[in-house]
């Protein structure tokens, strides 16, 4: 395939890729929220799978991402984000033994899905 080949090829791929607007981008936002609290997350399972009092004290790890972090003393997480409006809250819950978390966030169509659908993760 000559240059110019490929460089169409190329073009036309680009074409074909869906627009990823601003709400994929609010959308990449929530999910990186998400991430960026798994040391967080782990800490809180680690205390309550224990029986430990909760650490309440964690520091932002990613201040462009998340610009408010309140962790209860049950547990609960709360996050947002005010450059993209995205709020999120994550909850733990004991069960036989193990922390399973549920999630909700607002606005809605900006929530990652593992949260929509409260996987648990």
């Amino acid at each position: 395939m000559s240059l110019v080949g490929i460089t169409i090829f190329i073009g036309l791929l680009l074409i074909m890729l869906p627009d990823f607007g601003e709400v994929s981008q609010e959308r990449m936002t929530s999910a990186s929220m998400t991430m960026c609290l798994r040391k967080v997350r782990a800490g809180i399972r680690s205390d309550l799978e224990k029986g430990n009092t909760v650490k309440t004290d964690y520091e932002i790890k990613c201040p462009k991402l998340i610009s408010k972090l309140a962790v209860h003393s049950n547990g609960k997480i709360e996050v947002s984000n005010p450059t993209h409006g995205i709020q999120l809250s994550f909850e733990p819950v004991l069960k036989e033994g193990k922390v399973v978390w549920s999630c909700e966030g607002t606005p809605a169509e900006f929530v990652p899905t593992s949260c929509r659908q409260k996987t648990g993760q």
